[in-house]
């Protein structure tokens, strides 16, 4: 849902059907130029920046549902104020963090190359995020590019899976830098439940238990993680073995790892650190109007993961500065 600034009062006359439903808010408010003039014809007209941008974030505030989430786009210049102006409407227990987005060298600069911007991101209610166990998670990118080489190499060697691992590792080798499935390469082993990397199979922190595992060819005690078992007791350890979660060596010597599945483990956290080159969105924007309109557009694919995080299909999704409509862009894509 989009809405022009210009037609912030009559937003007003419509807050009740909006208050305490919006799920996510992303916005790229207007560049402070220092001056009091902006492009907005409401009653923010001659007031500061800060003036501006804090009436209408108390207004989102009011908006956003018990698991809403704000992010702000935002630059050097205008960063440490908003922080403080967010601070104050949302509550210091309610800060996310400081995204840092950097969109490639500018090599005109005369001291450091000032090529980030920032995502502030702040939500409604934090404490009520952890009491019902929320996890922000996208989808990791590649992953359907690694389902069809697997599927390929299936079609290939059929039930061969020491084979079908093999060949997965050298696909990956192939692989230029950079793309998306690379970095998912340590998922490079199959069985007939798909794709998983063999991970520790300790207790995390130390201190699990140390019943004996017997080698299900040798039939002696297995080497014991020396943090002890992930699993509390034999009986859930057995289980794991029935389902063909563990992976054991050649012979007792040694320790044997937990299959991790790459379909069981799909979600990522957002990067709080990331790279996306801004040149993608402004011609992405130029192809599609056919004109320079706007001189830095957001990337679409960027707006899309905020979104996939913290909002799920039944999500009420608000951009009240539309601009180029890179929230739409993205909103359309999900």
């Amino acid at each position: 849902w989009l809405v022009k600034s210009e037609n912030y009062q009559a937003l007003n006359t419509i807050l009740p059907k909006f208050r305490e439903k919006v799920r996510v808010i992303y916005i790229d408010p207007p560049y402070n130029t220092g001056t009091d003039e902006f492009i907005y014809r409401d009653r923010y007209q001659r007031s500061s920046w800060l003036s501006m941008m804090a009436d209408r974030l108390k207004l989102a505030r009011e908006w956003m549902s018990s698991y809403g989430a704000i992010f702000i786009s935002v630059d050097d210049n205008q960063h440490d104020s908003l922080w403080l102006v967010m601070k104050s409407v949302f509550g210091e227990e309610n800060t996310i963090t400081s995204m840092v987005w950097e969109g490639g060298l500018k090599n005109d600069s005369r001291f450091i190359s000032v090529s980030q911007d920032y995502i502030v991101v702040f939500v409604k209610d934090k404490e009520y995020l952890s009491k019902q166990n929320v996890r922000w998670r996208v989808r990791k990118e590649g992953i359907d590019e690694i389902y069809a080489q697997v599927e390929r190499l299936k079609r290939q060697f059929g039930n061969d899976y020491d084979r079908i691992s093999q060949e997965l590792k050298q696909w990956y080798s192939s692989l230029p830098r950079g793309h998306p499935a690379k970095q998912h390469r340590h998922y490079n082993m199959v069985d007939d439940r798909g794709v998983f990397f063999p991970g520790d199979i300790s207790w995390p922190g130390g201190g699990g238990p140390a019943y004996e595992v017997y080698h299900p060819v040798t039939g002696k005690p297995v080497r014991k993680p020396q943090r002890g078992w992930v699993f509390p007791n034999e009986e859930r350890m057995q289980e794991a073995i029935r389902e063909g979660r563990v992976l054991f060596g050649p012979d007792e010597n040694s320790v044997p790892k937990l299959k991790r599945y790459l379909h069981e483990t799909e979600g990522q956290v957002l990067w709080p650190v990331f790279y996306k080159d801004r040149r993608a969105a402004f011609q992405q924007l130029r192809d599609i109007l056919g004109t320079d309109v706007y001189a830095n557009p957001k990337d679409t694919e960027t707006i899309e993961d905020l979104i996939e995080a913290a909002g799920d299909a039944n999500s009420l999704i608000l951009d009240f500065f539309a601009g180029s409509g890179t929230t739409a862009h993205a909103v359309i894509n999900l």
